[in-house]
């Protein structure tokens, strides 16, 4: 099972969907999800209505943040799952190889590296 969920949104739109709505670029921090966007990204919130959030600045992620970007221009959400890719009892995945290596032992759908989209 991969461990640790959290919702990845550009940091300027963080006040739209979180109460507090503050940085938090590492997905350590919890926030409440705002009640009129609990139901529409319900996959990144909590059984009691937090989420851990994760806010992307282009300053520090430009490719994650235009990803996020155009995921909202597309979708009308600006909310992203992402995850720290490891699996309970083991460390985050480092490398392209440790990364594949886990994309293979669990039920990820794709995994993207760089320019390649795994099935």
């Amino acid at each position: 099972m991969i461990r640790y969920f959290a919702s990845a949104i550009i940091e300027d739109m963080a006040n739209e969907y979180f109460v507090s709505g503050r940085k938090s670029p590492y997905m350590i921090l919890i926030d409440k999800t705002k009640p009129e966007y609990i139901e529409k990204v319900q996959n990144v919130t909590h059984i009691n209505g937090t989420a851990s959030v994760q806010t992307v600045e282009y300053a520090w992620n430009a490719r994650f943040a235009k990803l996020l970007s155009s995921f909202h221009k597309q979708s009308g959400l600006a909310v992203l799952l992402n995850t720290s890719l490891n699996r309970k009892g083991m460390p985050m995945a480092e490398t392209p190889e440790e990364a594949f290596g886990l994309f293979r032992a669990t039920d990820l759908d794709l995994l993207v590296i760089g320019e390649s989209v795994l099935k």
